[in-house]
């Protein structure tokens, strides 16, 4: 009797150590399982950001849309980390875009999202249906900013802003708040709420270790103070926007800095400094690897602007045939109006 009891606890026993063994060889499993798949979607998009680096942006574009739609899977949706590379990749997608200059291509891809999100979740799209909603919003409404359709750029940009942010922090904020500040910025009666969420985006990146995008929100509020006539605040966001440029190492950025600030002398008819300033963002601009059509198209414009008011019509035309070549396949209020005129 006494030896079955000794029996059955010590079976009892080495039940539970067994039950025990296999549960921690079973959460070690699906830990490394989850790290493993995490390490692979880290490369993915390292691999995509080191292309895009590399001006090859048909491969960066690939790898970025092969990684969200490999983190939009229902499996992740409880793993942070694969939600945090997520909507990096999305922006850095539509980064690429426009550096491609596939405006058209970068809305349809966001619009695609759009349905996505809009639908019935599926295992492809409930980790972006439950946290990133606003992210394709925002993304979409500045894609739409980019085209001859900004008035639903508005639109879209709106409602985002109306949805919860998952993961709130002050970067994700600057974030929405800048691209925002873009959108409204491309429809004149939206002008209150451009000035309304560009000094939101500021006090935000004011916050924030990462300040990559400050400059280009600076010389936007700075061309905007430019329109509005208030002139010691233009200068200000142009001498900050360039200073903030230089700290970030951004050429293209500083290129752009110098451009509005070229823009703003000539309206003010100081031709000779304008062109100086000009003459630097044509430096600059030649130095980027992975220039942006947009910008070069813009800054070659301004020196052709420039040199026309100086009489000097034959290096004009020069610049506005290089301007020309650069805006190809850009919608037409993003440059190539410019040109026109």
């Amino acid at each position: 009797m006494i030896l079955t009891i000794y029996k059955t606890l010590y079976l009892t026993r080495l039940c539970g150590w067994m039950t025990l063994l296999l549960s921690s060889l079973l959460l070690l499993s699906c830990s490394q399982s989850k790290h493993e798949n995490y390490s692979h979607l880290l490369q993915e998009y390292n691999e995509a950001h080191d292309a895009q680096g590399q001006g090859n942006l048909d491969k960066a574009a690939m790898n970025y849309r092969d990684c969200i739609a490999q983190c939009s899977n229902e499996q992740y949706i409880d793993d942070d980390s694969v939600k945090q590379l997520l909507p990096k990749a999305m922006v850095q997608l539509m980064n690429t875009f426009q550096s491609q200059g596939k405006q058209g291509e970068c809305v349809a891809y966001f619009d695609s999202l759009k349905r996505e999100v809009d639908e019935q979740p599926t295992i492809y799209n409930k980790v972006l249906q439950h946290y990133f909603k606003r992210d394709v919003y925002v993304l979409l409404a500045y894609s739409l900013s980019r085209t001859d359709d900004e008035a639903r750029g508005v639109k879209v940009m709106d409602e985002a802003l109306t949805m919860p942010l998952y993961n709130a922090n002050h970067e994700r904020l600057f974030r929405d708040y800048a691209y925002a500040a873009g959108v409204y910025y491309c429809v004149p009666s939206t002008q209150a709420e451009m000035f309304k969420y560009g000094r939101k985006a500021l006090d935000e990146v004011k916050k924030s270790p990462n300040k990559s995008g400050a400059q280009w929100l600076v010389t936007m509020l700075g061309s905007m103070y430019h329109r509005t006539g208030k002139v010691d605040e233009a200068i200000r966001m142009y001498q900050e926007g360039y200073e903030l440029a230089t700290m970030a190492k951004d050429t293209l950025g500083m290129a752009n800095a110098k451009k509005e600030m070229a823009d703003y002398l000539l309206q003010w008819h100081l031709d000779s400094i304008a062109n100086r300033y000009a003459t630097e963002a044509v430096l600059l601009i030649d130095q980027v690897a992975n220039d942006n059509p947009m910008v070069k198209t813009g800054v070659l414009v301004t020196k052709a602007k420039i040199l026309k008011k100086m009489h000097r019509k034959a290096e004009a035309l020069s610049y506005l045939r290089k301007a020309k070549q650069s805006s190809v396949g850009l919608p037409y209020n993003s440059g190539v109006s410019d040109i026109g005129v």
